[in-house]
């Protein structure tokens, strides 16, 4: 009597809203071939840099650098980027989720490291290379900015005002500052006004 063939039953994990999940092995075999193929440093030439294109070595960096460009490479949002990696989240396959972080983690510092090594290639837009070191909070302004205002009675002479006039210079100041940074609230290192002549200090 023949044996009777085994029924194959395909089941796809879905997510909360009813749809298959496109968090698969392919995927994650897509995601680890994408980084570890991204290499815009590969055809530099050590030797004789003069032949290094500066602008294509950078494009080829700044195609791959954030989680933006990543999400798109693999095909899917970068709210669903963080969803995968989201340990919380028991949508998807916990073990293909500790894969798929493992390579964002592996991303980021391949990221960093390149970032780096690519100073020179951005020395037309040094602002642009400086704005995404602080994203991937390799530099940070901890120190804080200090502004010597050196009010003295000689300033004072020099100036023709008073000690007390003076003081509501700095006042001012530290008025416009605040203002300034209510408009743009974003967190910035601490400001020091220092007054001479053993004034006091304003921190901001």
């Amino acid at each position: 009597m023949p044996k009777a063939k085994k029924k194959v039953v395909k089941v796809e994990v879905v997510d909360k809203g009813g749809r298959p999940t496109k968090l698969t092995s392919k995927l994650c075999d897509q995601l680890e071939s994408i980084i570890e193929t991204w290499n815009p440093l590969k055809d530099v030439n050590y030797d004789l840099p003069q032949l290094n294109n500066g602008f294509k070595i950078s494009m080829l960096y700044l195609a791959l650098c954030t989680k933006d460009n990543l999400a798109m490479a693999i095909g899917v949002s970068k709210q669903r980027l963080y969803d995968y990696q989201n340990k919380d989240n028991s949508s998807y396959d916990k073990s293909l989720q500790e894969r798929f972080r493992d390579s964002i983690k592996g991303w980021e510092t391949k990221r960093n490291a390149l970032h780096m090594q690519m100073r020179l290639f951005f020395n037309k837009a040094e602002p642009t290379w400086i704005f995404l070191a602080k994203n991937f909070n390799q530099l940070k302004d901890d120190a804080p900015t200090v502004y010597e205002t050196n009010i003295t009675e000689t300033t004072f002479n020099t100036l023709n005002i008073s000690g007390e006039e003076a003081r509501n210079v700095a006042d001012t100041i530290y008025q416009e500052i605040l203002r300034r940074r209510a408009r743009n609230p974003a967190p910035k290192s601490p400001i020091h006004i220092l007054q001479g002549g053993g004034g006091k200090i304003l921190e901001i």
